[in-house]
């Protein structure tokens, strides 16, 4: 978003429930976030990752009905405000349940070792020397 405006994404959920609302991008101008009409935030001066290093901002809690949804970022005029000339960069957005990472741990094997991992699914992996 390199200037004023809208973007609206369509979707939908499973099941009703409190889910966390992730993006994943580089937003130095603020961007308001809404759901169904409903504000949720606005989000500014945040540097949350790109295609290459998958960092997440951080998540918005949102009780949702199961059905059809509208995300909606909107992106306000420009000011003088430090920031504010930049871009709103995003490029993902997802929703996962609220409380999806309690008792997440991390695994980890030796490199010899390294089969005993696949016998997960895992959302990350990193290979450290």
């Amino acid at each position: 978003m390199r200037g004023s405006g809208s973007l609206t994404v369509r979707f939908t959920t499973p099941h009703s429930e409190r889910w966390e609302l992730w993006l994943q991008g580089q937003v130095m101008p603020p961007v308001g976030l809404s759901i169904d009409g409903r504000r949720l935030a606005s989000v500014s001066a945040q540097l949350g990752g790109n295609s290459v290093v998958p960092n997440t901002l951080e998540p918005l809690a949102v009780a949702l009905r199961s059905g059809p949804h509208t995300l909606t970022l909107t992106r306000g005029r420009f000011s003088p405000a430090p920031g504010n000339g930049g871009f709103a960069n995003v490029y993902a957005a997802f929703l996962t349940p609220a409380g999806t990472a309690v008792g997440a741990r991390l695994q980890s094997a030796a490199p010899g070792r390294w089969r005993s991992l696949c016998t997960r699914s895992y959302e990350w992996m990193e290979v450290v020397s």
